[in-house]
């Protein structure tokens, strides 16, 4: 996997770099400002570095960029967000028309229905810009309304911890698509109730947001496609290049 990097500005010193002042837009819709905004802050988080504050190239206010962010197609550091959020600084169009067509795919319980069964990976489909995007929503578990989908009982008690808290962090922090009124589920297994009201979503699976507690209490082994693609985009390869012309080609 090749993430492509966004959000290097060039300083006074002059670089490679977009200058993030050519960009700024006032006009720009405040729905869709902050929607991007959101997108950058709330994303899976894949490390940490000792970076020191660095200074907005436009307003001075000192930056925390030592996170650094994915969604799986695109890879970010942790300022950026604040030139969206404080100077509707656009990015290139594509990069948006990715967020909406991750914001209004449709999600297709399909693949989890035999997903432990008949888990290839290329039964799983891939994104296609002139189609609408489908995103394979997992994690939904047999009951009297769902007698089609698997059961809760898939457990692999002898889990690296360590694997286990990589994808329950995973499941907990990619992209919030939807807030839906479902509020709170009883745990299949444990009966506790569980907030469930958020799904999530790292661009190929969609889930809600009581399944890391299957993971993280009962040990739940997901497909193992679905680990691949955590696995991918946390050991993916960035592409530093498209980002120093994108403006410059799309103008």
């Amino acid at each position: 996997m090749i993430l492509r990097l966004i959000g290097l500005w060039s300083d006074s010193s002059g670089t490679e770099w977009p200058q993030p002042a050519d960009h700024v837009d006032p006009g720009w819709d405040t729905s869709e400002r902050k929607l991007v905004g959101d997108y950058l802050t709330y994303a899976y988080m894949t490390g940490v570095g000792a970076i020191p504050p660095v200074p907005c190239t436009i307003c001075g206010t000192l930056l925390n960029r030592g996170a650094s962010l994915t969604d799986g197609a695109y890879a970010w550091n942790s300022d950026l967000a604040h030139y969206i959020t404080e100077h509707s600084v656009r990015l290139p169009q594509e990069f948006t028309n990715h967020i909406h067509a991750t914001v209004d795919a449709v999600r297709d319980p399909t693949w989890w229905k035999t997903a432990y069964t008949v888990a290839r990976r290329d039964d799983m489909l891939r994104s296609d810009p002139t189609h609408p995007r489908v995103l394979h929503e997992i994690g939904q578990w047999a009951d009297s309304e769902h007698p089609g989908f698997p059961s809760p009982r898939c457990q692999n008690p002898g889990w690296d911890e360590l694997d286990k808290e990589c994808l329950t962090e995973y499941l907990q922090t990619c992209f919030v698509t939807e807030v839906t009124s479902d509020g709170t589920g009883t745990c299949q297994l444990c009966g506790q109730l569980v907030e469930r009201s958020h799904i999530r979503t790292d661009g190929v699976f969609a889930w809600r947001s009581d399944l890391p507690h299957y993971v993280a209490e009962h040990d739940i082994n997901l497909p193992q496609p679905i680990i691949d693609r955590m696995n991918e985009t946390i050991d993916a390869q960035i592409d530093w290049d498209w980002w120093k012309t994108v403006y410059a080609t799309n103008q």
